[in-house]
């Protein structure tokens, strides 16, 4: 096994915002007009309903952003990405390296969601393009691990992706924040 240089990794974490769904319905504009009526003991009449339109504006999920954390140097930033969604949606939330200054050869640790509303990591990419390395995940336990395929240090481009995360949103989910935070993790660079 490598060094361990997980303290030069600055790791950001990110969030699921769920937004309630907003529904449209639109009602034709309605007019009502009475006829005029003439007597000897009246006047006449004219009845006119105001216009009545209902409308609204459909939710779309925005793309993912990440917070900008400044890279002191001799470190780097993997920063887990901030999306919204609405329930019901699976999203993804890319892990992007911020910096060049420390090259990794491998990753092994725990990414958690607040799963109290049902959120849960789906899946994880098969490799990191950042890295160029295989990614093995335990999905149930939110375990990730990745490797560079050479076993040495590479030094990932900064803004590319050490991993994506894909999580299902419950179609139950009420709205909020969903903190997706890294637990115990350890980075190593080549012996």
């Amino acid at each position: 096994m490598g060094n361990d240089v997980t303290k030069n990794i600055n790791l950001i974490a990110g969030e699921i915002e769920i937004v309630a769904e907003t529904t449209t319905t639109t009602a034709p504009a309605t007019t009502t007009t009475a006829k005029a009526t003439t007597t000897t003991t009246a006047k006449a009449t004219t009845t006119t309903a105001p216009a009545t339109t209902t409308t609204s504006a459909t939710t779309t999920t925005a793309p993912a952003t990440t917070t900008t954390v400044t890279v002191q140097s001799g470190q780097i930033n993997w920063d887990i990405a901030e999306v919204t969604a609405k329930p019901g949606d699976t999203v993804q939330l890319p892990v992007i390296v911020n910096g060049t200054d420390i090259a990794v050869a491998g990753m092994e640790g725990v990414i958690n969601v607040d799963s109290s509303e049902g959120i849960k990591l789906s899946a994880v990419s098969e490799e990191s393009e950042g890295y160029a390395a295989r990614v093995v995940a335990n999905v149930a336990e939110e375990l990730i691990a990745f490797d560079t395929k050479s076993a040495f240090n590479v030094t990932a481009a900064d803004g590319s992706n050490v991993l994506v995360l894909t999580y299902t949103i419950p179609e139950d989910c009420p709205a909020g924040v969903y903190p997706v935070t890294w637990g115990d993790v350890m980075v190593v660079d080549e012996m």
